[in-house]
């Protein structure tokens, strides 16, 4: 049986694997994102609609 202290090296090696995977699925991601951007003209507004200014903020 692994020791705590092996357990614990093998999480923190685990972790860094995980975010190294991340990181190059959202660089890929992106990249895609942008190439689909560009080929349609898609803009922020087709993405998030139209902003409607300060949200939480009155005038009083």
């Amino acid at each position: 049986m692994a020791t705590y202290k092996e357990l614990k090296a093998q999480a923190e090696a685990l972790a860094e694997k995980a975010e190294a995977a991340r990181l190059a699925e959202f660089r890929a991601v992106v990249e895609e994102i942008r190439g689909k951007v560009a080929e349609y003209g898609i803009t922020e507004k087709d993405i998030f609609g139209a902003r409607r200014g300060k949200s939480g903020t009155q005038t009083k």
